[in-house]
């Protein structure tokens, strides 16, 4: 895969009510949607434009909707060594970071930023 260094690589909602949303951007943006299965029992929904993929949805986790968190667009930038970025930001910041997870396409960790959270993505090679 050839991809830019840094560029946002991937767009998904996490989402207080799935099938609201699923409504609201296919009758906005004419998107289809279809229903993957996770291994955490809830699906995450792909949507698509055009039969390219454009967007993905998940359900707020229970904890985030219980403390009143909103629906919420994550981008993710992509990079070719995850751990690596994670290292600097670790050291020359001294922000937080979690632990890398496997993705189907690559490798995603979420990184505290000064503003917030950097979600970044390292593809699978």
């Amino acid at each position: 895969m050839t991809y830019t260094e840094g560029l946002v690589g991937w767009v998904d909602v996490g989402s207080r009510d799935t099938a609201k949303a699923r409504s609201f951007y296919e009758q906005l943006f004419g998107w289809e949607s279809e229903d993957l299965p996770t291994d955490v029992g809830v699906p995450y929904t792909l949507f698509r434009l055009d039969g390219a993929i454009v967007a993905g949805m998940a359900p707020l986790p229970p904890d985030m909707q219980a403390g009143g968190a909103p629906s919420t667009w994550n981008s993710y930038a992509l990079m070719s060594d995850i751990d690596a970025v994670a290292a600097r930001v670790h050291l020359d910041i001294g922000l937080g970071h979690h632990h890398p997870h496997a993705l189907d396409r690559g490798t995603a960790r979420d990184v505290t930023a000064v503003d917030g959270v950097l979600p970044d993505r390292q593809p699978r090679a």
